[in-house]
């Protein structure tokens, strides 16, 4: 197989309170996701831009960045939210290397299942306007070794 490209963009709809981007992908085989690029025709102006890509279940293929502190004196753990996307820097209007993706226990990066749905949303938009997220996947390595 090889390299698949998806493009989210840059049609919007607003569902379950959530601004998806673009169409819903299919994935016919295994993939390792292999970069993600973001483009805003108007440059984000107010914030850094934030997006998504989440799978059917709405797990995302990006890694938590959401830091757990402990305060040493009161030992209260705080665990916040999620904080899975990719960033679009302020004042920006293009980002090349937007990935950090998810990785398994081994700490190697996931892999989209065959028959998985994906679809990207926008968390934020930083006033930047008309994006377009490319997702670059490769044949999943593991997936050609097993159907040899």
């Amino acid at each position: 197989m090889g390299t698949r490209i998806l493009t989210f963009g840059p049609s919007i709809e607003v569902i379950d309170g959530k601004t998806r981007l673009g169409a819903t992908f299919y994935i016919e085989a295994d993939y390792t996701p292999v970069a993600t690029r973001i483009y805003a025709g108007r440059p984000t102006t107010t914030a850094d831009a934030k997006i998504d890509i989440l799978d059917e279940n709405n797990v995302s293929i990006f890694e938590n960045r959401a830091i757990t502190w402990s305060n040493i004196t009161t030992g209260v753990r705080t665990v916040p939210d999620a904080e899975t996307n990719a960033i679009l820097v302020e004042g920006e209007n293009g980002e090349e290397y937007a990935e950090d993706f998810s990785t398994d226990v081994d700490g190697e990066t996931i892999i989209i299942q065959k028959g998985s749905w994906l679809h990207c949303i926008i968390e934020h938009t930083g006033g930047g306007d008309n994006f377009s997220v490319s997702l670059e996947l490769n044949t999943s390595t593991e997936a050609l070794t097993e159907e040899e």
